[in-house]
C-alpha cells in the first residue's frame, strides 16, 4: 500500500507527517494481537479500509491523532474486534500519558538553569 499523500496527520506535540497506512496498519496488528488475533493481513485489511472511509469523508482540514484514533476503534467495533478496540485505546493511553510526561520533562529541563548539572 503507497503513502496517502492526500493526507497529513497533526501529531499531539503539533507537528504534521504524512499519514503512512503502514503504520497504522502496525497499531492496529499490535490491537489485533493483544486481542489473541495475530493475523497481520487482517490488520492490512482494516487499515485499507480505514483510509478508504477517510478519503469518503474528505475534508481539506489536517487530521488529528484523536480523529484517527476514533476511526480505527469504531472499525475495529464495527468488524467484531470489541476486544482489540479495548487494546487499542489502553495502548494509545499509555502512549499519551507518556508523552505528557516527557514534554513535562522537557519543559521543565528547558526551563531550568541547571541542564548541564552545572547549577
Amino acid at each position: 500500500m503507497k503513502r496517502q499523500a492526500e493526507y497529513l496527520v497533526r501529531k499531539r506535540d503539533g507537528r504534521c507527517e504524512w499519514l503512512r497506512a503502514t503504520k497504522l496498519a502496525r497499531s492496529i496488528h499490535a490491537a489485533l494481537s493483544a486481542a489473541g488475533h495475530a493475523a497481520r493481513d487482517r490488520s492490512l485489511d482494516l487499515a485499507t479500509e480505514i483510509v478508504g472511509s477517510l478519503r469518503r469523508e474528505r475534508s481539506d482540514e489536517v487530521l488529528c491523532t484523536e480523529r484517527l484514533a476514533g476511526q480505527v476503534q469504531r472499525t475495529l467495533i464495527d468488524r467484531g474486534h470489541s476486544l482489540a478496540a479495548l487494546m487499542f485505546l489502553e495502548h494509545r493511553s499509555r502512549t499519551v500519558a507518556a508523552s505528557a510526561l516527557v514534554s513535562e520533562r522537557r519543559t521543565k529541563f528547558w526551563s531550568t538553569g541547571d541542564r548541564f548539572g552545572v547549577n
